[in-house]
């Protein structure tokens, strides 16, 4: 018994770790030994380099100049994949009072700007009649 409740614990975690992964930039934090790599990459270069200093030069400002600007746009947070989705969730709160009410009636006027003057009922009527002997 016991062991059903964490494998159902674990399953419920993956399944809401792979839903936020796929609607979410949560997907950007793969991207985080990448992100590493270059910080070295650049430490190389210059040894009084502060991983503050290298944030702030890769996402606060434009970093042009050190020539690397395919491999900046690898680093996470720093493309647009185009995932964008909408989660719209509403809550109510609903007492006993309120589930005994009536349900309001509502009606609906449906209007047209359809008008068919324009259409001539000879025309319509000729369209459809089997074709005739000269």
């Amino acid at each position: 018994m016991c062991t059903f409740v964490v494998v159902r614990k674990i399953t419920v975690i993956l399944f809401l770790f792979i839903y936020l992964s796929s609607v979410t930039e949560l997907h950007e934090l793969v991207k985080l030994p990448v992100l590493l790599e270059h910080f070295t990459e650049h430490k190389e270069k210059t040894k009084r380099l502060s991983f503050w200093a290298f944030l702030h030069m890769h996402y606060a400002q434009q970093n042009e100049a050190d020539g690397d600007n395919d491999r900046d746009m690898q680093l996470p947070f720093k493309s647009q994949d185009g995932c964008s989705s909408v989660f719209l969730s509403s809550f109510v709160n609903a007492t006993a009072g309120q589930l005994d009410s009536k349900p309001q009636i509502s009606t609906c006027l449906l209007f047209s700007d359809y008008s068919d003057d324009f259409l001539s009922p000879a025309h319509l009527s000729t369209i459809w009649q089997p074709p005739k002997a000269r």
